[in-house]
């Protein structure tokens, strides 16, 4: 995977640019708004199902009684906690055939085209969904699954684009410290959508819904105005500074540097030429594309899981408020950023990403068991949801983000960066089709034999995670050892020729 540097740190900021942090922030800011949008319904599933059911002294309606002289939308809160989860499964669903989709076009067009259709889009749905239904009082169900089936195709268009055109911008020796940090946006929007709906939930759920949309679309404004997505954009024809014995003897090999990535100004006659793009069958032959795909789904299952129905678990079982459950959640989204950096970091400093993946997978199973069984103590909890989120957030961002760059500038691939957006889609689709089976199995579960099932489920997900990327690790290991041998080899034979 990712060649061993002495400073990953020192190597990130020697060729660090306004462009680059430019790029870094938009892309950071474009998914953060992504998964705030994507947490309304999570945030406010409580707020949803009385909403959607009779009223009763237990849970009475936020809105005036007057408004509920109608048929409700479902008969039971068991039927509408279901319906949510039909509603995560078709999201994820939609948002794993997108990715697929999506990673294919963005080596084909523009990325930064498609990125802000994405997000308009997106904005536009989520306000039809939580704010103008609610506006008019349109309570129906095929309105809804259509509805949260198109932003699940919208918003696949973030990931694989997003991370191809950081993989662009930065050199692979710092992909996991660089990934490492960037990866915490999926967090840091949830932590948002979090506390959006903390503020507003009280004053009506249709509030959570509104405030994400109009996010999403200030930020698909300034992807579409602001965002440079290749640094070959870059690369116009003008003349630069350059010293007379730099340009005797490194002419060609400066001809050919991009202005951003070394400090020799030159004169750059044309944009490089795009390589081809990649295809699906291309980028699943690339070795460890399979395995870490397969192990991602295990992993996103658990991860989403925690997504989706954190809130509604810490109310059910704790008897907490609904906003305090949401603002309690986002501990593990706290857990998950701060491991994404340790975990990109240090796997930028050591020979290969697979050891320290395959630890933090192991490691995870203890930690959600410990959550499991957490005391209703607020201070205890959300320590151990902060460990939870830390083993399993780490490997997820690094999977996702820093290893799909790496597999998608393997050396087979001769450099081609349009496979980025490829290998990312089908990680990155795969996992989200895995998560989206595990939604809809969740409540069926907790239904028939109760939560401590369903973190049996999770234990379960993250050994077959680990158990796919174990081979990878077999693989590096092999392959450190016999490099070692060789160049222990060499080594005796130029002191033999020596002597």
């Amino acid at each position: 995977m990712s060649q061993p540097t002495q400073s990953a740190c020192l190597g990130y900021l020697s060729f660090m640019t306004r462009h680059h942090v430019t790029v870094f922030v938009l892309t950071f800011c474009c998914y953060a708004f992504f998964h705030a949008s994507r947490k309304a319904v999570s945030t406010v599933k409580d707020s949803l199902i009385k909403e959607w059911t009779p009223p009763n002294s237990s849970h009475p309606h936020l809105l005036p009684a007057a408004n509920w002289q109608r048929e409700p939308l479902f008969s039971s809160s068991k039927s509408a906690k279901e319906f949510t989860g039909v509603l995560d499964t078709a999201f994820l669903l939609a948002y794993s055939v997108g990715l697929y989709l999506s990673g294919i076009l963005g080596d084909r067009y523009d990325q930064r085209k498609l990125m802000a259709g994405g997000m308009a889009g997106s904005a536009v749905t989520v306000f039809l969904f939580g704010y103008a239904t609610e506006l008019i009082h349109l309570y129906s169900v095929p309105v809804y699954v259509s509805l949260w089936l198109a932003n699940g195709l919208l918003q696949s268009v973030g990931w694989p684009c997003c991370v191809a055109i950081i993989g662009k911008w930065f050199p692979e020796r710092t992909h996991g410290f660089v990934f490492g940090i960037w990866s915490s946006c999926a967090s840091v929007g949830n932590i948002i959508g979090n506390s959006l709906a903390a503020l507003v939930v009280d004053y009506g759920y249709d509030l959570c819904f509104l405030l994400p949309a109009s996010l999403l679309l200030g930020g698909a404004c300034l992807i579409l105005t602001s965002l440079i997505p290749d640094p070959i954009e870059l690369q116009k024809p003008a003349v630069r500074r350059v010293s007379i014995n730099e340009e005797e003897n490194n002419e060609d090999e400066s001809a050919a540097r991009s202005p951003l990535l070394g400090n020799v100004e030159v004169t750059i006659a044309s944009p490089r030429q795009r390589p081809p793009p990649l295809g699906v069958v291309g980028a699943l032959k690339i070795e460890g594309v399979v395995l870490f795909a397969l192990s991602y789904a295990c992993l996103k299952l658990v991860n989403y899981a925690f997504f989706f129905w954190l809130p509604l678990y810490i109310q059910e079982k704790y008897g907490w408020t609904n906003a305090f459950s949401d603002e309690l959640s986002s501990w593990y989204d706290v857990g998950g950023i701060i491991a994404g950096i340790i975990c990109g970091l240090l796997s930028d400093l050591m020979w290969s990403r697979s050891p320290l993946l395959c630890l933090f997978l192991f490691l995870a199973m203890p930690a959600l068991l410990a959550y499991s069984w957490s005391p209703e103590d607020r201070i205890v909890n959300a320590f151990l949801m902060a460990m939870a989120g830390f083993f399993v957030g780490g490997p997820a961002n690094i999977i996702s983000s820093a290893t799909c760059a790496d597999l998608g500038r393997r050396p087979e691939l001769r450099g081609n960066a349009e496979a980025l957006g490829t290998v990312t889609g089908i990680i990155d689709g795969t996992g989200s089709m895995g998560a989206a089976l595990g939604q809809a199995a969740i409540p069926g579960i907790q239904a028939a034999y109760g939560w401590g099932w369903v973190f049996y489920l999770f234990v379960s997900m993250i050994g077959l995670s680990l158990l796919c990327v174990l081979p990878v690790l077999v693989r590096d290991i092999k392959r450190r050892f016999f490099s070692n041998n060789r160049a222990a080899a060499g080594n005796a034979a130029e002191v033999q020729v020596a002597e």
